[in-house]
């Protein structure tokens, strides 16, 4: 991290590769990654206009929290630039957007950078505020995955018991083929026992006619 020739150098095969598919999502992650690439080489304009393409990008994508990181590295670009107004504006759109989305782990970030600017700026009041905020975020995230690993134990657990239900509903299954098997062996012995009375039967009643 923070090696900007090795970065340029990544970004450059990645833009290679990026022609390989032309698509939406290939080109947000691409601008995305020359953004951040550009900060490293504190070419700031140049970083502008790559997190606006991947704004744009993540729009025609239609993928909010691609829009909301796009609009957080753009808030840092106009920040170390020198243009607070403009820094703060798309920060605060950032902010929104990865609310209205319930994107935490994005807001995470966004609320770290708003940190970030307020302690250089020398705000430390409304930097407290941020850092008050971060923890709530952090206390919210570690209940939703909370909730994530018990709704898939829960899964596991509900698989695991339909699991046993249909091995116990096919051994039942095979028990009951077994029984109508056994009785039909038995029927058919019976049947077989039945026929070889009756033929003795038969041959007594014939050899005592012919007599």
């Amino acid at each position: 991290l923070g090696n900007a020739e090795k970065a340029g150098s990544y970004l450059a095969e990645a833009g290679r590769l990026k022609n390989n598919f032309n698509n939406d999502i290939a080109n947000c992650f691409y601008e995305l990654a020359a953004g951040e690439t550009a900060i490293l080489k504190k070419n700031y304009a140049e970083a502008i206009t790559s997190f606006r393409n991947a704004i744009e990008f993540g729009r025609q994508w239609g993928d909010s929290s691609a829009v909301a990181e796009s609009l957080e590295g753009l808030g840092r670009a106009y920040w170390y630039s020198g243009d607070s107004n403009k820094a703060m504006e798309n920060l605060q759109y950032s902010k929104q957007v990865a609310a209205a989305n319930q994107l935490i782990d994005q807001q995470k970030t966004i609320f770290k950078t708003l940190f970030d600017y307020y302690k250089a700026l020398g705000y430390f009041r409304e930097a407290a505020l941020i850092a008050d905020t971060l923890l709530l975020l952090n206390d919210t995230l570690a209940v939703v995955q909370n909730n994530n690993r018990r709704i898939i134990m829960n899964a596991l657990f509900e698989s695991e018991q339909s699991a046993k239900k249909i091995s116990s509903l096919q051994e039942q299954n095979e028990m009951a083929r077994l029984r109508l098997k056994q009785k039909n062996i038995i029927n058919i012995i019976l049947a077989g026992t039945a026929i070889s009375v009756l033929l003795i039967a038969l041959l007594g009643y014939r050899n005592y006619r012919q007599k």
